[in-house]
Parts: structure tokens; C-alpha cells; sequence
């Protein structure tokens, strides 16, 4: 309703507004009206946010596990795949894997973490790899091994893990 108020005031500006400028604070107000939801619980103010940064407020909302409304912010700002929705879901995997050891197996785990984040997702495996193996997860971290890269986790599995699955140390 607010929006709708500045676009009609804006008509009868005598000066032109730059409508770059425009769009930016309604981008801007409609992210801060979201993260000011009572299940959110994140209130800020337009300063606060200009201030901190989109970049701040995605990992405020990681810490927070609210991913959902982390990956949509990241879709409305169209954000690069290096602050955006991978690394969103990279955090929501290491996320998984840190505290669904206990609840359930590798395999399960594996297939949840597979099927959201699907095939052709761009997010980083070889670092939900390494939270695996930190996680005294050996068998996850190689569920699948041609989508995790490698040649970054080889340090840490060694070489009896990868004579288990078939493959050969790289040679140097």
C-alpha cells in the first residue's frame, strides 16, 4: 500500500527521480518488511541494512537456520552464485550433516541432501565433503564420488578410502 502511495507521489515530483533509485528502496523495503515476520524475528532498519549488507543479512539468516527465506532473498536480488543460493544450500548440507549424524544413517542423509540439492545444482560438494569427514562421516563424504571433487578431499580420506570405492591415488 505504501509502495503503491510513492509511486503515485512520485508523478507529481517536479524533478526526475532516478528510477534505479526507486526500485532499489522498494527491493530494500520488501526485504526488510520480510525478515521483520514475527517467525523471522529480524528487525532492522533501513540504515541498519544499508550498513551491514545484503551479504550480512544471508549470513545472519544461515545462523539463524532460516534458509528458505535466505534462498529467496537471494532469487528476488538475483545474487551471484558465490553469495547466493549455493551458498545457501552448502550451509544447509553441513548444516544436515553436522547435526543428522545421530538421527539417522549415511545413506538416508545422503539421499536427502542429493534430492534437494539436486544434479545440476552449482554448490560446493568437495566442502560438504570435508564437514562430513570432520563429522566422522567417511561413508558420506564418498556416497557419491563423481559429483564431490576429489582431488580437494584426497588429503583427508587417504588412500584405503578410495581403494574401497575403486579409484587410484592421483599420481604426482
Amino acid at each position: 500500500m505504501l509502495l503503491r502511495a510513492a509511486q503515485l507521489g512520485k508523478s507529481f515530483l517536479f524533478d526526475k527521480i532516478d528510477p534505479e533509485l526507486f526500485v532499489g528502496i522498494c527491493q530494500t523495503l520488501r526485504i526488510l518488511n520480510a525478515v521483520r515476520n514475527y517467525k523471522i524475528a529480524l528487525p532492522l532498519t533501513f540504515q541498519q541494512y544499508e550498513q551491514m549488507g545484503r551479504t550480512v543479512l544471508l549470513n545472519r539468516l544461515i545462523l539463524r537456520r532460516q534458509y528458505s527465506i535466505a534462498i529467496q532473498i537471494c532469487q528476488y536480488l538475483q545474487m551471484s552464485e558465490a553469495e547466493g543460493i549455493p551458498r545457501v544450500l552448502t550451509e544447509w548440507a553441513c548444516y544436515k550433516i553436522k547435526h543428522g549424524v545421530g538421527k539417522m544413517d549415511a545413506e538416508q542423509l545422503a539421499n536427502e541432501i542429493s534430492t534437494k540439492l539436486g544434479t545440476g545444482s552449482k554448490v560446493s560438494y568437495s566442502s560438504i565433503a570435508l564437514k562430513a569427514i570432520e563429522c566422522k562421516q567417511e561413508k558420506l563424504a564418498i556416497r557419491y564420488p563423481r559429483i564431490f571433487d576429489l582431488y580437494k578431499v584426497v588429503g583427508l580420506l587417504g588412500f584405503v578410502s578410495f581403494q574401497i570405492i575403486g579409484f587410484r591415488t592421483p599420481s604426482i
